[in-house]
């Protein structure tokens, strides 16, 4: 599967360097926001560019971060190439995006349909993007990886450097609805509700194109999203920033644990949104879905998604 490549692909491969004694590993950790990645660092850890003794403390470990992320020099000069980064520079929130405005009023037609196609219950949310904006990606090497906070982004991203995982990275940001659980807690603002009474979380978020070298590497991605993104209740500690009780990615390839969803993408005025659903669901909803509009253009075809996405198309909230 080739798409049409408008966003270039960087790499974040840094190396690891020695760390500036004289600077408060742990202070720069904190300005860089990447507190939470340090403390996902133990004396257990197993990392090549772990700073030597190992310390096991807040310092030590923000030192190794530091190390690994390949950081060193004065603090000034660390937290100037921290922000103008190839990689993490580029993920930081971009604001609102120019086709919002620019497409409104052929963005609250589709929305229109979208919303109809969520109470009739053939959907369970969606994501607009320009099809323009949809980059070129290698479908047996890529995972594509979804949320709305970008220290989140930073974080993942600094993890997996953590663990010898340096994959290309392309940004690119959608306009997102889904379905809100009310297992997952309060919002910090009131929501919008459909016409069913349906919450939904209505909110710009991005999506994250991973190009890895190997099948294995896709797999220990998994592991490492399942640890330290994933929560599994209210209090749990030991997780980066911005963890989702149901965090989603997915492949274009199979691969061990997880599992297979139907894409039903649609087209319509120049955007393109990605709807799922359950395979065995996939056939009766295609027939309606068409039936809503025939300006829409539908095609289908599978991918495979971490577990607790799955267990979210199967109405459980973690």
């Amino acid at each position: 599967m080739k798409y049409v490549a408008l966003l270039a692909l960087v790499s974040l491969a840094g190396g690891c360097q020695a760390v500036n004694a004289d600077a408060s590993a742990e202070g720069l950790i904190r300005e860089m926001g990447l507190s939470e990645v340090a403390q996902t660092l133990a004396s257990t850890s197993q990392a090549d560019c772990l700073v030597a003794p190992v310390q096991d403390t807040i310092e030590w470990r923000a030192q190794s971060v530091l190390a690994c992320l390949g950081f060193a020099g004065p603090a000034e000069t660390v937290l100037q190439r921290w922000q103008n980064h190839p990689v993490y520079g580029r993920l930081r929130d971009p604001g609102a995006p120019l086709w919002l405005q620019e497409r409104a009023a052929d963005l609250r037609d589709f929305e229109a349909l979208l919303g109809a196609a969520m109470v009739a219950g053939l959907s369970t949310g969606y994501n607009i993007v320009p099809q323009a904006l949809w980059p070129e990606f290698d479908a047996e090497s890529t995972v594509i990886y979804s949320h709305s906070d970008w220290q989140h982004a930073r974080q993942l991203v600094a993890l997996l450097a953590l663990h010898g995982l340096t994959p290309e990275v392309t940004p690119l940001v959608k306009q997102s609805k889904f379905v809100a659980r009310q297992e997952w807690g309060n919002a910090e603002r009131d929501l919008p509700t459909l016409s069913n009474g349906q919450r939904v979380i209505d909110q710009l978020e991005f999506e994250l194109f991973f190009r890895f070298d190997s099948p294995r590497q896709v797999e220990k991605f998994g592991e490492l999203v399942t640890q330290y993104a994933k929560r599994d209740s209210q209090d749990e500690v030991g997780l980066i920033h911005g963890a989702w009780w149901q965090p989603f990615y997915r492949t274009f390839a199979p691969f061990p644990q997880l599992n297979r969803l139907v894409v039903m993408l649609v087209s319509y005025r120049g955007f393109r949104v990605n709807l799922l659903s359950l395979p065995e669901q996939a056939p009766e909803r295609l027939l309606k879905l068409r039936a809503l509009s025939d300006e829409w253009q539908i095609t289908p075809y599978d991918i495979w998604v971490n577990p607790a996405f799955y267990r979210f198309q199967m109405g459980d909230y973690r």
